[in-house]
């Protein structure tokens, strides 16, 4: 792809073409390519092309004295593993786009039909059935958000974990502390921020119940909510003093892993691909002898 080539292709509606595009520019654009950069970058929704636009900005707006060399542009790893990512992404938008098509209304119908066909229907199996059906197409939307969606726009960190603690901690039983900067005025993607904390909040009150139910004594969970930033990224951590973990961290990622009874094991996955598409990680660890501790990073966008 030639420079012309590649201010083109800011506008294509394929990522990934975007991306090479941005990586083109950073290594043959000239100074007058900035302004077309950060056009592109005001209106790009896709996280890892942002930061390919941001690379290739920061390339451009250096000193023309500096001198360099073939070698900076030689591609890298980590090109190449976003490249990897962008292709991913795309793969889970078709395929959860055609399920949804495919089974969402099908699925409606056969509700509304059992409904009229069997009777004592809201006690029975078969009801069960299709509402863990129903939750399994839920996650799949889910999902196609995590890995697709990335609309940023400012907003206060701290008044988001607020409300997802009002919403997801209303009748649980648990005491929730919150400990960070407020306000946090940040930019980034609430969409998926709230998708992956709402999970951590989820699976830290579900831990300090199943610790309740394992107990004879008079139980009261507690949850610590911590939050801030680096120079490089903000961070959120979840600390619970529930049962721990079953598994091993790495593997309740992957989908349908899930030791509780009723749920179709996309919740984790869901988190985790939400900050991969924010360009950050998601981390699962014990925590002070039978706890957890669930930690969201991603980058700072400028």
């Amino acid at each position: 792809m030639n420079r012309a080539e590649a201010i083109e292709n800011l506008k294509s509606n394929n990522a990934s073409e975007r991306f090479r595009a941005a990586l083109t520019l950073s290594r043959y654009g000239t100074a007058d390519d900035v302004r077309l950069l950060r056009q592109a970058k005001r209106i790009e929704k896709d996280a890892f092309v942002i930061k390919r636009l941001d690379y290739a900005i920061s390339v451009l707006n250096r000193n023309s004295s500096i001198q360099i060399s073939e070698d900076d542009f030689a591609p890298s790893s980590e090109t190449n593993s976003e490249v990897l990512k962008i292709a991913r992404t795309q793969a889970i938008d078709w395929v959860s786009g055609l399920l949804l098509h495919e089974i969402s209304s099908k699925l409606g119908l056969l509700s509304v039909s059992v409904k009229k066909e069997i009777e004592n229907y809201n006690e029975s199996l078969t009801k069960r059935n299709i509402q863990n059906l129903q939750s399994v197409v839920d996650s799949i939307a889910a999902l196609r958000t995590a890995a697709v969606s990335a609309q940023y726009e400012q907003f206060d960190l701290s008044e988001l974990i607020s409300e997802c603690v009002a919403t997801e901690g209303e009748n649980s039983r648990v005491s929730f502390e919150q400990i960070g900067l407020r306000p946090l005025l940040i930019r980034s993607s609430k969409k998926l921020i709230n998708l992956a904390l709402n999970n951590g909040i989820r699976n830290a009150i579900e831990a300090e119940k199943a610790a309740a139910d394992s107990t004879v004594e008079e139980y009261i969970g507690r949850v610590i909510i911590t939050w801030g930033m680096t120079d490089k990224d903000y961070w959120i951590s979840i600390l619970d003093d529930g049962v721990g973990l079953s598994d091993a961290p790495k593997s309740m990622f992957d989908v349908g892993k899930t030791s509780k009874k009723g749920h179709p094991g996309f919740g984790l996955a869901i988190a985790k691909q939400a900050m991969d598409t924010l360009d950050g990680t998601l981390s699962l660890a014990p925590y002070s002898g039978r706890g957890a501790k669930y930690e969201m990073r991603w980058r700072i966008s400028t």
